[in-house]
């Protein structure tokens, strides 16, 4: 019974020091301005988006690799995500806005999901991100995940992958090995770009620190669905030894003002 107090203890003390680090970064965010994600999107009369969206995907799979990836790395705690990298980065894979290329770089996942809709959040949400490989601009699509459904084979592949790269017995937990994932089956046959088909936009930043801004997002009308145990087997993840020391998997950050900003509709 002791051991099991301390066990929690331990997680709830972690936890505590992870929500402190994350603060000390959000304080030090450009609070001057507004243009920063996630935001609540109030989907009530939202005018139409007129934005060239263009997503063009190679049938036989992307070549990928899981990455541990410091997002921030305070004294106490570090906030990690693990990613799927294209390996390389494919040029079969790309999206094109108002005639500008962005190539696939990676996706992630959060638990809960970091967008909401009129309030709401979703139980997770993906974020597919592309860049510009001249300009270094990106373009993230969200995609909100519902859990409920059916196991999903896309996400059942990154799940193993995960299992393999947070596995405290491997000696080398900074990357996985390569396998593949096929971005025109996110959920059955739905692919990306019927993801993409209908979406809300706008100007927002990288949801993880240096918050980056000048971020395109099309968070996508359509949603994922999971199974209950996948959710749960990534629900676990949120905390995972690696070197050591606990990491918090997928955290979401708060949603922020959208202050004078337009959020735009795409619907079929």
């Amino acid at each position: 019974m002791k051991k099991m107090y301390k066990i929690l203890l331990s997680v709830l003390v972690s936890q505590l020091l992870f929500t402190a680090s994350w603060a000390q970064s959000e304080a030090k965010s450009d609070k001057k301005t507004t243009n920063e994600s996630p935001i609540n999107i109030n989907t009530a009369n939202l005018p139409a988006d007129n934005n060239n969206l263009v997503v063009t995907l190679k049938s036989n799979g992307t070549s990928s690799e899981c990455h541990l990836d410091d997002n921030y790395s305070g004294d106490e705690e570090k906030y990690v995500n693990v990613k799927v990298y294209a390996a390389p980065m494919s040029a079969k894979n790309n999206l094109t806005l108002n005639g500008t290329t962005y190539t696939f770089l990676q996706c992630h996942f959060h638990l809960q999901s970091e967008h909401t809709l009129n309030k709401k959040a979703e139980d997770m949400e993906a974020h597919f991100v592309f860049q510009d490989t001249v300009t270094k601009g990106l373009v993230v699509i969200g995609v909100f995940m519902k859990k409920g459904g059916k196991d999903n084979s896309f996400f059942a592949t990154v799940l193993t992958q995960f299992e393999d790269l947070l596995d405290p017995k491997k000696s080398d937990n900074s990357h996985g090995s390569d396998f593949t994932i096929n971005l025109n089956k996110l959920d059955g046959n739905t692919s990306l770009t019927d993801y993409a088909g209908t979406y809300y936009n706008y100007d927002g930043s990288l949801t993880t620190p240096p918050f980056t801004k000048g971020v395109q997002w099309f968070v996508s009308q359509k949603k994922m669905s999971i199974s209950n145990s996948q959710y749960t087997q990534f629900k676990q993840f949120r905390y995972k030894y690696s070197s050591g020391k606990k990491y918090p998997i997928g955290y979401a950050r708060h949603v922020q003002p959208l202050g004078n900003r337009t959020v735009t509709s795409k619907t079929k």
